[in-house]
């Protein structure tokens, strides 16, 4: 499952550079569910995590909400991981953020990257 949301994240940097939860639940072929979106979110933590460890962007960061922008929990494990420090609820943050993750998986996925990681 890892994988298969690893590549769907890999090919929408190549082409719109985000993807809402929902549409990747659906591509997977789980409902939309609590259950299911916290299940999502903790794939999408490991990822995030993997990728960083790899030198490779945050591709999690392509995942988005309502608001058109990663969720909160996405912006806590930016932090964590990077160790920038800056104030999580700040909104412009939160987009010049979002829009360097874009501009950064563009750019790594668009060499013809394959999507890497291990299979779970």
């Amino acid at each position: 499952m890892k994988n298969k949301i690893r590549i769907i994240l890999s090919e929408k940097a190549k082409t719109t550079g985000e993807i809402r939860y929902s549409e990747i639940l659906k591509m997977v072929g789980l409902s939309i569910t609590k259950k299911n979106q916290d299940y999502l979110q903790s794939i999408l933590i490991a990822i995030g995590r993997e990728e960083y460890a790899a030198g490779r962007p945050l591709i999690n960061g392509l995942v988005i909400n309502d608001t058109k922008r990663p969720g909160i929990g996405f912006f806590y494990e930016y932090k964590n991981l990077t160790k920038r420090n800056f104030l999580i609820s700040d909104i412009k943050k939160q987009k010049e953020i979002h829009a360097s993750i874009k501009r950064e998986c563009s750019e790594y996925y668009s060499k013809d990257c394959p999507a890497t990681g291990g299979e779970s």
